[in-house]
């Protein structure tokens, strides 16, 4: 399986996370890395997919991926975050 790398400009770092929008709800959506790189999707690092922005208005719904809610009990498998 070919390694993946994380979308953002300038960064090496393998993918772990996958990105999506969905413009006519205004959400974004980041779960576990996709099986086969989408063109309508961003593959992120894990680094990248913490610290993302989303814009004013929007939702961002996060899968958790099982070792994050061990890490963080209070997690669900989904986790929706309003700027």
């Amino acid at each position: 399986m070919e390694t993946r790398v994380c979308s953002k400009v300038g960064c090496g770092r393998s993918a772990e996370r996958t990105l999506s929008y969905d413009y006519a709800d205004s959400l974004v959506a980041i779960g576990p890395l996709g099986l086969t790189p989408d063109p309508h999707s961003y593959d992120l690092c894990r680094a990248h997919a913490d610290s993302l922005r989303i814009p004013r208005g929007w939702t961002l719904m996060r899968y958790r991926e099982p070792e994050d809610r061990e890490t963080d009990p209070t997690l669900g498998d989904l986790s929706h975050d309003q700027p």
